[in-house]
């Protein structure tokens, strides 16, 4: 019996290799990767549910690393300010305390970000296939998308060893504030000098190439799912980023 339990523990260790094999072929020649997963034969889900709950597991922790450096810092720069009173500091810090719960819900619902990208791209994607007269084949795509949504887990596990460093600001305008009033600008001024700095900066950067990346090797995907031309695969993929991006920059710019 026991014999029989290490044979098919091997044999599951070895299948695992070689989906992780296959899925190297994603990061270093997508062309050839797709070439064989984006077929309509292929139609399991359960290799792309598996890379969103790593980016959901990822995601989560990165976003929850992010308010704690932000939080923790504001608290100690509060704390350090030799020029307010100890009400005044603890006032403070009771509303930093109160605030923490809403900060940590809204980073786990930011965190669900790919399961959004999941559905939304594949449901789009699938709709611009029936303009360009091919069968939606929307659990193909769903495959398509949810494997591609794999380039992004290098990055996000370089986003969470860089947000274990400590936050870093060319200087701290809460430690010299010296009156509420002022202390509540400096706070905004510090808040907005955490987010443009090290490591926030640095892994909305690395995020930025990621979701890049990812659409390249998605446009790859649909062209081989749907077997059109580049222009048009280009023109679906990138004209969907186009309109969400388009959006939300009016939404908040007008």
């Amino acid at each position: 019996m026991a014999g029989v339990n290490n044979n098919g523990g091997a044999r599951a260790l070895c299948s695992a290799l070689t989906k992780l094999m296959k899925l190297i072929y994603l990061y270093f020649d997508p062309l050839e990767f797709f070439r064989k997963e984006a077929v309509p034969e292929k139609t399991s889900l359960r290799g792309p549910v598996w890379v969103l709950v790593a980016l959901l597991a990822i995601g989560i922790l990165d976003l929850y690393l992010t308010q704690r450096n932000i939080f923790g810092f504001l608290v100690q720069s509060v704390q350090a300010n030799r020029h307010l009173s100890s009400p005044d500091k603890q006032m403070m810090l009771d509303q930093f305390q109160a605030l923490r719960p809403i900060a940590i819900t809204s980073a786990a619902l930011g965190g669900c970000y790919p399961l959004f990208v999941w559905l939304a791209a594949s449901g789009l994607l699938a709709g611009a296939a029936i303009l360009l007269n091919r069968d939606p084949r929307l659990r193909e795509m769903l495959r398509c998308t949810g494997l591609a949504l794999a380039v992004f887990c290098p990055l996000q596990v370089l986003s969470t060893i860089v947000l274990c460093w400590p936050a870093r600001v060319p200087y701290n305008p809460v430690v010299a504030s010296r009156s509420m009033d002022t202390l509540a600008t400096d706070l905004g001024t510090l808040s907005i000098m955490l987010r443009n700095g090290f490591p926030t900066a640095t892994v909305r950067d690395l995020n930025t190439f990621a979701f890049v990346w990812f659409g390249i090797v998605l446009t790859i995907g649909f062209r081989q799912l749907y077997r059109v031309k580049w222009p048009a695969a280009i023109f679906s993929v990138w004209g969907i980023v186009a309109v969400y991006y388009g959006g939300s920059f009016l939404v908040t710019h007008l």
